[in-house]
């Protein structure tokens, strides 16, 4: 008697099991990993083309993250390709954002025409949403080019010039030497050109001044105490 009850109940035990793991109305919900504390960059993209895309004055990204939280704009810019009889292929429009690996990014797109028209792209209402499990921003080289005379500066051939540079606010700043790139005498004027290249994620602000040596001394340029700024949204290299 104890090895039939025994019996009946190791099979029913299963038989529930068994309806649980085929139960397509009440399906066992995966579990999936919270993000983690590691932060990403992730870019979202909203695909044009050239003749649509020049219509448009501006286009912002509204997002959050893990259900809305935190909700920001940021402004898209612009990336463009494959030139052809001098219009793009790709006319893309494009926004960075930083997340911690694994967030959920809930977002929707604004779009201002040229004529002062305002649309909003929000998934007939769904809005959209993507997991960010890992950066999806590529590496690019982005050239700085200095023109020494701009700022009254005279060099020779003895000058070492310096591009002293950081990222997003000046983090992680770092001096690189620059390059003679071109030198030239045109209406009377000298013109005297130097280049670095530096190595940064798209989307990255780099935020530079010059130092040079000339026969005079050491000399900054630092657009008046401004610093210089560019925006490197696809990879420059002349």
């Amino acid at each position: 008697m104890k090895k039939k009850l025994l019996l009946l109940t190791t099979f029913l035990i299963a038989t529930i099991a068994i309806i649980g793991v085929f139960n397509t109305k009440n399906p066992v919900k995966a579990v999936c990993a919270s993000p983690s504390n590691e932060l990403i960059s992730y870019k979202i993209t909203v695909p044009s083309n050239y003749y649509n895309g020049k219509k448009i004055s501006s286009m912002v990204l509204h997002y959050g993250v893990n259900g809305w939280n935190n909700p920001k704009d940021v402004d898209m810019y612009v990336s463009t390709g494959n030139y052809s009889h001098g219009i793009p292929s790709t006319y893309n429009f494009n926004a960075i954002v930083k997340v911690r690996k694994g967030d959920t990014i809930d977002y929707c797109i604004k779009t201002i025409t040229d004529g002062g028209v305002t649309s909003w792209n929000n998934n007939n209402g769904r809005n959209f949403s993507i997991v960010a499990n890992e950066s999806n921003v590529e590496t690019i080289q982005y050239e700085i080019d200095w023109l020494a005379e701009e700022n009254g500066i005279i060099v020779d051939s003895n000058s070492d010039v310096t591009l002293h540079y950081g990222t997003n606010g000046w983090n992680n700043p770092t001096d690189v030497k620059m390059e003679l790139k071109d030198s030239y005498e045109y209406g009377g004027k000298q013109y005297t050109w130097y280049k670095a290249i530096v190595t940064v994620e798209e989307g990255t602000t780099i935020n530079y001044c010059v130092k040079a040596t000339t026969p005079n001394g050491i000399k900054w340029d630092n657009n008046n105490n401004s610093d210089y700024s560019v925006v490197a949204n696809q990879s420059y290299i002349q």
